[in-house]
């Protein structure tokens, strides 16, 4: 059941509630001016533990990130009866424009789709809660350099390439591609080679010609990958390509496991595998055994977005289990989790897999510290890594 507007769900251990003043915000705290604003800023207060926030105050200088949205928007859909995406607060980063979109939502047929801007040259900056053209996202559409392109995780949002921002050159534009299913009637993508074509199409009519610059996080990491082999054959010059904690699982990725996973005694293998794996997540917790740290607690959500990441789960893993990778040509650079890399680096092929040239940036010890504790690590890293790139 989805939680109610009065008791939001919390997947965080519960901390005391901070006053807006301890963020240091520049502005100052503006009023709502419509009940649907008032309603709003009242979840956020209570979602957030803040007291005191204004309706154009930034969630992401008030610390939210992925996780606690989807707290944020559960509350959202049970109070409001609409169902939106996380990467909403990329286009939505305030109350005030999440208001304006939930109206339009409410009234689709006052909608108007957005225009698809070019990047060249300096890209006119978003002023109002409106896509660029979905599922494309643009996080920074302005800068002179070439963008970077982050590609979705299995449950396909986006709003954690948001936190990558403050680490990249300030020229740097950023867009992020959720999948398709979030939002509107498009079903997801249940073949992998069709899902990455579909996404370079959509770059290609922001950025028509290279170098490109890709990256994604775990399975959106191998995503890019397709991507920057799709666009290499297509005679277009690839400048980056970052995996960030690529995805390790045998049941998801056996072609990183086994060079033939159809074998029948490959079959048989993958079998026992999986259902290993799937004893461990049910028994462990009753007698005792410790849970991975790899594994990160989600948040109650509403119904409508619990259905729709089930839906986008199912057809990635389906896409991912039956992809046979053509290794790419150019390099790429991983920035991986000790566990992780410990397990790619024992079996063939392995990374190899997917390309022959690769470098490789330890992070963190486990994949749930990646953007908690060693965020600082990574982000300095990457950014580090795209300036080397475009040089």
């Amino acid at each position: 059941m989805a939680p109610s507007a009065s008791s939001p769900a919390t997947a965080a251990p519960a901390t005391a509630v901070r006053e807006r003043a301890q963020f240091g915000l520049a502005a100052r705290a503006l009023a709502p001016a419509t009940a649907g604003e008032a309603r709003l800023l009242a979840i956020w207060e209570q979602v957030l533990e803040i007291r005191g926030l204004g309706v154009e105050d930034d969630y992401f200088e008030l610390g939210g990130d992925s996780l606690m949205g989807l707290i944020l928007f559960g509350e959202v859909e049970s109070a409001f009866g609409v169902a939106l995406p996380v990467s909403i607060l990329l286009d939505c980063p305030n109350v005030r424009l999440l208001a304006q979109r939930l109206e339009e939502e409410q009234a689709p047929a006052a909608r108007k789709p957005a225009a698809m801007a070019p990047v060249r040259g300096l890209a006119p900056v978003i002023q109002h809660c409106e896509a660029v053209q979905r599922p494309l996202i643009a996080i920074r559409p302005e800068g002179s350099l070439p963008p970077l392109f982050f590609t979705h995780t299995i449950l396909g949002d986006v709003v954690f390439v948001r936190q990558f921002l403050p680490y990249l050159p300030p020229e740097q534009p950023l867009y992020a591609i959720q999948a398709r299913g979030l939002e509107g009637d498009d079903p997801p993508h249940t073949d992998f080679e069709e899902m990455a074509s579909d996404f370079v199409k959509l770059i290609r009519r922001v950025q028509p010609a290279g170098p490109y610059f890709l990256a994604g996080l775990c399975d959106g990491s191998l995503t890019a990958v397709e991507m920057a082999r799709i666009l290499r054959a297509a005679g277009e010059d690839v400048g980056f390509v970052g995996l960030v904690d690529p995805r390790a699982n045998p049941v998801e990725v056996p072609w990183l496991y086994w060079k033939n996973p159809e074998a029948p005694a490959i079959r048989l293998w993958r079998w026992a595998v999986r259902r290993g794996l799937h004893l461990r997540r049910r028994l462990g917790p009753l007698i005792g055994w410790p849970t991975p740290k790899e594994t990160i607690e989600r948040p109650v959500q509403g119904a409508e977005m619990q259905r729709r990441h089930l839906a986008i789960r199912i057809g990635m893993t389906k896409a991912l289990t039956s992809y046979r990778p053509r290794p790419y040509g150019g390099a790429i650079t991983v920035f991986a989790s000790t566990d992780r890399i410990g397990r790619l680096q024992q079996v063939k092929p392995g990374w190899g897999a997917l390309a022959r040239q690769w470098t490789l940036h330890p992070i963190a010890a486990a994949h749930a510290d990646i953007f908690a504790a060693d965020l600082p690590k990574l982000g300095t890293r990457f950014g580090q890594s795209i300036v080397e790139a475009q040089r």
